[in-house]
């Protein structure tokens, strides 16, 4: 089973950091690797090289109805706690103010497709290291730098407990 590394937790020795600064196989489950092409999942014309890409460049609409081009395009770099002026980008020229919305609407999904291809490329590995680890009476804990578990709070959201919830779904 997996669970959610809650902050302030004391370190387990079955605690895995699932960030780009953690070891493989969980690096690989990082919203900052470029190593597969993301969609947009309400605009599948809009693609990213990372899902952490796409979703600041969703989240800054200082234009009604209209993503950051510019980010979305690698072509500038996007500043931590910049509040968009109409919210997020959630395709077909629409964007909402509600973050928790934006989230369900766009981060989630983007981060569950790019989880997928990971698990397609990597499976074999993932399922090894989990099946050999699993069967043992260990409870194994996800974490990464951010520590927001609630998709309606504006500060960062852990895409730790979104990997955890998707993988016992997907193991079990």
């Amino acid at each position: 089973m997996l669970k959610y590394a809650k902050k302030g937790e004391p370190p387990r020795s079955c605690s895995f950091n699932v960030s780009s600064h953690g070891e493989y196989p969980w690096k690989l489950f990082s919203p900052f690797s470029t190593e597969f092409k993301i969609p947009h999942p309400q605009e599948s014309l809009i693609i990213c090289d990372s899902v952490e890409r796409l979703w600041q460049g969703s989240k800054c609409c200082f234009k009604l109805g209209e993503p950051d081009y510019d980010i979305l395009n690698n072509t500038k770099r996007w500043t931590k706690g910049v509040i968009p002026k109409y919210g997020v980008y959630t395709g077909n020229h629409r964007s909402t103010t509600d973050i928790g919305l934006g989230r369900r609407l766009v981060y989630v999904p983007a981060y569950i497709h790019f989880v997928n291809k990971v698990l397609t490329k990597h499976f074999r590995d993932i399922y090894n290291y989990l099946r050999e680890k699993v069967q043992s009476p260990f409870t194994f804990y996800l974490y990464d730098f951010d520590y927001n578990t609630s998709f309606d709070k504006p500060e960062p959201l852990s895409h730790a407990i979104i990997l955890v919830n998707y993988l016992n779904l997907y193991f079990y």
